[in-house]
């Protein structure tokens, strides 16, 4: 294949190695790699086997993850249509073994065709997803498989940590494919789990479309297009399937872009953080203005992108996005929002809850591998996805549930749910909730399935912007918490209650409803003595914002949390938590400080004066800190040529250092 397509096979027993199996995959289509995987080959439905042969033919590479299960075993019918290649027969031979299941042939088909295989055995400290229920027969198949693979003498690596694999994997001799096109996007593809929008993703490709701008924008001059506005309740699915038309036309663009505009100040922390991702150099101590202006710059000369302008929500976002949508003129923009009314320059797509087949389907793939199976399974998978309002977030959160559990099935899922349902409501006053009443039971289903340590970290998390939380906020986890990360982080994945994004780098991210569901929850829980989840919250990123806001080198640990850091203090203010206003004030003050350095003078000087405000009433208006809060307010003034402001803060200051430290201290 050429250098602009490269495909790989993916091959691992579902049931023991799926989650193994996704990272590998995510890692590769983040190279721009096409990645074909073993799932499409399950037995009954799905391709049959006897194409098996054309897709891997297909392929550049194939990848194998072979562990201790040997996966289902064909059925006669679809054995018969099987070609046996000699690369089996000598299987067949040196093992003893008659029988070959579904992905061990794929491993002897790559060898057959003459494919670079990569093999991956599963070692002492290994974790299956799941674990076996496989018979004698074919635990004894798989043995003899594994040892017949030793014995012909094929390089393999050890598999024993998701982690190492991935360390791995990069490493393989496969082309990047990714860096001609700029693409921020969060998520990556559902792939076949990205049930029933077909008809909505044409009916948005057409309206983009109309124009005539289309699958040849990558090289024609496009002209200007009006935006989207896709619009549904929340846990919809507006933003997946913003994102899934993204990946399923990104040939037809120059660059895919993801912007937050759930406010004026998100939709420009957006914009300006795009310089590093359109590669435009000599910015990086730049203001934000500036770099917002070098973005749209690049945007005007390179038309022919897509541009998704994500939870446009209030009335306050909407004006912003509008301001903006004028200098977005040469590329396609999308927009999720719950706003239905929208001005005459923005035409709507309107998005429904998934029907009661699709959404059935999703539940019936999403859990084929892990659920224990039933003949009324259809008819009882139709039945949860009616509990769920047929909602993307529940439909995840239900299938997360059953794939968790040990032999469970859509019956267990609904008994738990008839058994839950009303005590459940009755803790919510539904009249505040202004999101589908049938989240909130999928959420309390799943989260009662969590350890302490696990509930302990979404509570933290839901107290955090919903932006993508970096990996060192994890790192910096205090003693207070008493939280293991890695295996409270492991739960919460598990169950669908947080998501990692497509940038590993980027960390994970914790749905909206999921955090405002979670935060309604503690407040109805909070007792006056608790040291609650918010305070724990406060101490953990008080630890994680660290370094110095003017010194460049400590901006790509503190950027990423800065959003973060203004949610946790908004509600440490709105909570009235008293008791950590030293934490709250520092961050305020660190993070006014790292805007002033960024020369966001407007969104600095709102922190660095709340900072002051909570400084006076909890330590007294003549506290050192109150003197540290007027210098820092009186050099943004200055730098604001507001000079008549700053030089009575000024003299403040120093009359309060005079009184507390002595007239003639270095202060």
């Amino acid at each position: 294949m050429s250098r602009s397509s490269y495909r790989i096979f993916l091959s691992a027993v579902s049931s023991e190695l799926a989650s193994y199996r996704e990272e590998v995959a995510r890692v590769l289509r983040r190279k721009g790699i096409e990645v074909q995987e073993q799932q499409h080959f399950r037995q009954g439905g799905g391709v049959l086997l006897e194409t098996l042969q054309d897709y891997i033919a297909e392929c550049d590479a194939v990848i194998c993850l072979i562990g201790d299960q040997c996966g289902s075993l064909p059925t006669e019918e679809h054995l018969a249509v099987m070609s046996v290649g000699e690369v089996a027969n000598r299987f067949r031979v040196a093992s003893v073994q008659q029988n070959i299941s579904y992905t061990q042939w794929e491993f002897l088909v790559a060898k057959e065709l003459g494919k670079k295989t990569y093999v991956y055995f599963v070692e002492e400290g290994f974790i299956a997803d799941n674990l076996s229920r496989e018979t004698p027969l074919q635990q004894e198949l798989q043995t003899a498989y594994r040892e017949w693979v030793v014995k012909s003498g094929e390089h393999r690596e050890s598999l024993t940590t998701v982690e190492q694999l991935i360390e791995d994997v990069l490493v393989l001799p496969f082309p990047d494919l990714s860096q001609g096109q700029p693409n921020n996007l969060p998520l990556n593809t559902l792939g076949s789990l990205f049930k029933g929008r077909e008809q909505f993703l044409q009916d948005l490709r057409e309206q983009l479309s109309q124009s005539g701008h289309g699958a040849t924008a990558i090289t024609s001059k496009v002209s200007a297009q009006k935006p989207r506005a896709v619009h549904g309740a929340g846990g919809i699915g507006k933003t997946r399937a913003a994102i899934e038309y993204a990946w399923q036309h990104a040939t037809d663009y120059t660059a895919l872009l993801f912007l937050s505009a759930e406010s004026p100040k998100a939709l420009d922390n957006s914009l300006a953080s795009l310089t590093g991702v359109l590669s435009i150099d000599g910015l990086e101590q730049a203001p934000d203005d500036q770099r917002i202006q070098a973005v749209l710059k690049w945007l005007q000369s390179h038309p022919g992108w897509l541009a998704i302008l994500d939870n446009v929500d209030t009335d306050e976002a909407l004006v912003a996005a509008k301001a903006r949508l004028a200098q977005l003129a040469q590329g396609h923009v999308v927009i999720t929002s719950r706003l239905s009314q929208w001005s005459a320059g923005v035409e709507t797509l309107d998005l429904g809850v998934l029907s009661v087949e699709e959404a059935t389907s999703y539940l019936l793939e999403a859990t084929d591998a892990n659920r224990m199976h039933s003949e009324q399974d259809t008819e009882l998978a139709g039945q949860v996805a009616a509990k769920v309002g047929q909602l993307a977030l529940g439909l995840e959160h239900a299938a997360a549930w059953i794939n968790a559990q040990y032999e469970a099935g859509f019956s267990d899922y609904l008994q738990q749910w008839e058994q839950d349902e009303a005590s459940i409501l009755q803790k919510f006053d539904l009249k505040l909730i202004d999101y589908p009443r049938e989240l909130l039971v999928t959420w309390r289903l799943s989260v009662d399935q969590l350890d302490e340590e696990a509930q302990r970290l979404l509570q933290v998390l839901s107290w955090l912007s919903p932006e993508p939380v970096p990996n060192t906020f994890l790192k910096a986890v205090p003693e207070e918490a008493n939280i293991n990360p890695g295996t409270a982080m492991s739960q919460l994945i598990k169950y669908s209650l947080i998501s990692r994004v497509q940038d590993q780098q980027r960390g994970f991210q914790v749905h909206r409803l999921v955090q405002a569901t979670s935060r309604y929850h503690q407040r109805q829980q909070a007792t006056d003595n608790e040291f609650s989840a918010l305070d724990l919250a406060l101490v953990w990123m008080d630890e994680a914002f660290k370094g110095e806001p003017q010194d460049v080198r400590d901006w790509p640990v503190l950027e990423p949390l800065a959003e973060h850091v203004e949610s946790l203090c908004h509600f440490g203010v709105d909570e009235g938590k008293t008791s950590l206003k030293h934490s709250t004030s520092r961050l305020l003050n660190d993070l006014g400080g790292l805007y002033f350095s960024r020369a966001r003078y407007n969104a600095s000087e709102s922190l660095i004066r709340r900072a002051l405000r909570i400084d006076e009433l909890s330590f007294g208006e003549d506290h050192p800190r109150v003197a540290i809060d007027l210098h820092n307010l009186a050099q943004l003034l200055l730098v604001t040529n507001r000079l008549s402001e700053a030089e009575p803060l000024m003299r403040r200051a120093l009359q309060i250092d005079g009184l507390s430290f002595g007239e003639n201290h270095p202060n």
